[in-house]
């Protein structure tokens, strides 16, 4: 397949700002990349392993000056860092292995200038190191691999002496020893390594000091013979990145550091790699996860941008700027199926190590049953329930809903369990709607959702409202000849909304195309803020940048509106229901341009808008400008801004 690039991303109409700080994690969903807390410290290239209950230790590292000397945990429960236990002797380029008992094995590394033979054992339920035996030689850049014996398979890397290798060690956790195995037919650095399923290690790529320099070849460890045998050759090679695990029980590897933008997978039915497509961009040291749904997110050393790639159709379906350029960082899978990208090397211009954290929340699609109230009279009420299912691989963040189009005012929300609320694959909530039509004719408007699925469709509204008839004298009663309820469960006028649900209170309603402009379709693929949650500069202004898919070229209009009376989200808001507020929207300026902006689906452009903003929470609104007063269908982001320090 050929490799495809992506357009070049658009230019930023930037302006000479202060760095913008965060202090938390956002829980506003929206599909890409969102900041979270930052480490305590800046570290590049630290071991890092996902604990039993899933929390995320980040291993010492190299700071700019010399190893880190602290570890680090992230929560993805609280979305906040703690600090841990350091081991005996700070390292970089080490390995963490999660033991069978959920312990974490780190060994070797490089320390002061030379590779350690030093190894430690870490403990989750005491949060504190021990000592283990040491290497018999000290190695970095090697692989690790847990056996299904409890063992662990240690080989290949650099020696302490600066010598590459192919030799093999084996930890035994019952005796704590170290034995040797036969080495490789190659010695290999940087290679990738996973077990599979019938217990044997393949170990793919690497480097070497000499020619022929990378390695397209590999080799499997067979545990019960105590045996290493030639594997299947891959594709191209590759070094340094790592093994991806999938859920057949092989592994994928993606790029290198020598231009070879593809990706390939072990598939362990036949003992033979897969291609998995070409990615859009090259990029040294490709690192990913597979995503719950199977696909997989990459990303690689100095890139602008992650993509998602699926194994099945060899294709890149969606790419995400990363918030910033990076190297060496830690990239880790959370419960949830979001994604940990922490530390690394930036450019900001200067190259300099960062303690600085990503949390990545992938897309997924929504499918909400469109709601028809069929005929009901002026004056009268009738409800209907819209479904939202989350038809996707992967879990759905609702943060918030809202009605918006021509009639959106006589809609209202009188039950919702959808705001605030995580739906795995194939779950469902329901939202209660309320229509009262205050004049005659067609109505029609949209439910619209803040969440992580912003290519799919809102639920559609509709209703044809029609005037009250009056009886003629001595006529038939029932319902005094005004039209009947559009339901047979529809209460009638005054009757009050179904037991057990809260007040009825209108939720925001946006501002709507002209009522003769027929309904635009959704040409905004995506949209999404690079922060937000930002703290003014020290003139007082918030610098709001935007990233805007679209489906073809189209002036843009923005609009921003304050949220009056929010009882959430006094601070940067954490967890997934922060979006959810109780109050009103007060619009603030009025829509404004925001200039053309090409189309393409696969590229994201950027924008930036510089703002004088009370601290508060505030919608921001998107439309394509159709001309003659017509709209897009609106796309909505949420944006809390601070009080100034």
């Amino acid at each position: 397949m050929p490799s495809r690039r992506l357009p070049r991303l658009l230019p930023l109409a930037l302006l000479a700002v202060a760095a913008l700080a965060s202090s938390t994690s956002p829980a506003l969903a929206a599909s890409g990349w969102s900041d979270a807390p930052p480490m305590r410290d800046a570290r590049q290239d630290a071991a890092s392993a996902i604990l039993p209950d899933g929390e995320v230790l980040v291993i010492s590292g190299y700071d700019g000056n010399g190893d880190a000397d602290s570890s680090e945990i992230y929560s993805p429960a609280s979305g906040t860092w703690r600090m841990t236990a350091t081991p005996a002797n700070p390292r970089h380029a080490a390995t963490a292995t999660v033991l069978a008992d959920g312990r974490v094995l780190l060994v070797g590394g490089w320390v002061a200038g030379r590779a350690t033979a030093s190894v430690q054992i870490y403990d989750p339920l005491t949060e504190q190191w021990s000592a283990a035996a040491d290497l018999p030689t000290g190695r970095q850049d090697h692989v690790a691999v847990l056996l299904q014996d409890g063992r662990v398979l240690v080989a290949g890397g650099r020696l302490e002496g600066g010598d590459w290798t192919g030799t093999a060690e084996l930890w035994d956790p019952a005796t704590d020893s170290w034995t040797s195995a036969p080495a490789m037919a190659t010695r290999r650095r940087l290679a990738a390594a996973s077990r599979l399923p019938d217990g044997r290690v393949l170990v793919a790529g690497g480097d070497d000091y000499s020619a022929p320099y990378l390695y397209a070849s590999t080799e499997l460890y067979d545990p019960a013979t105590d045996s290493w045998s030639a594997g299947p050759a891959m594709a191209a090679p590759r070094y340094a990145g790592n093994a991806i695990p999938l859920a057949d029980g092989g592994f994928a590897v993606a790029g290198d550091s020598g231009g070879f933008a593809t990706v390939e997978r072990f598939d362990p039915a036949i003992a033979q790699w897969r291609p998995g497509g070409s990615l859009p961009v090259d990029g040294e040291k490709w690192k990913g996860v597979a995503l719950q749904d199977g696909r997989l997110l990459l990303t690689g050393n100095w890139v602008t941008e992650t993509v998602v790639q699926d194994l099945a159709t060899g294709s890149t379906v969606a790419s995400f700027p990363l918030p910033e350029l990076r190297m060496d960082a830690s990239f880790a899978s959370l419960p949830d199926g979001r994604v940990l990208l922490a530390g690394g090397t930036t450019r900001a211009p200067a190259i300099v190590r960062t303690a600085r954290a990503s949390i990545f929340t992938p897309p997924t699609r929504r499918d909400p049953d469109d709601a028809d109230f069929s005929t009901v009279a002026v004056g009268a009420t009738a409800e209907r329930s819209v479904t939202v299912r989350n038809s996707g691989g992967v879990r759905l963040w609702i943060d918030a809903i809202a009605l918006a189009g021509p009639d959106a005012a006589e809609f209202a929300v009188v039950a919702d369990s959808c705001s605030g609320s995580t739906l795995a694959p194939n779950a469902g909530c329901v939202v209660r709607l309320r229509l009262t039509p205050s004049s005659a004719g067609a109505k029609s408007a949209e439910l619209t959702f803040d969440d992580n699925a912003e290519g799919s469709p809102a639920a559609a509204l509709t209703a044809v409202a029609t005037t009250p008839v009056t009886p003629e004298p001595g006529g038939g009663g029932g319902n005094g000849g005004g039209t009947p309820p559009a339901d047979p469960d529809t209460p009638p006028t005054n009757t009050p909304p179904t037991p057990g649900a809260p007040p009825t209170t209108a939720p925001p309603v946006l501002p709507a195309p002209p009522a003769s402009a027929p309904p635009a379709g959704r040409l905004i693929e995506r949209f999404t803020l690079r922060r937000n949650c930002l703290r003014p500069a020290a003139d007082g202004t918030v610098r709001v940048e935007l990233g805007v898919a679209l489906a073809r070229t189209e002036q843009l209009r923005w609009r921003l509106a304050r949220a009056v009376g929010s009882r959430a989200l006094k601070r940067c808001p954490r967890g997934s229901g922060g979006g959810r507020f109780s109050g009103r929207l007060v619009d603030v300026g009025g829509e404004r341009g925001l200039g053309p902006l090409a189309g393409a689906a696969t590229v994201t452009g950027r924008r930036a808008l510089r703002l004088r903003l009370a601290p508060g929470l505030y919608r921001l609104t998107v439309r394509a400008d159709l001309g003659d007063g017509r709209r897009s269908a609106p796309l909505h982001r949420w944006l809390r801004v601070l009080a100034p320090r």
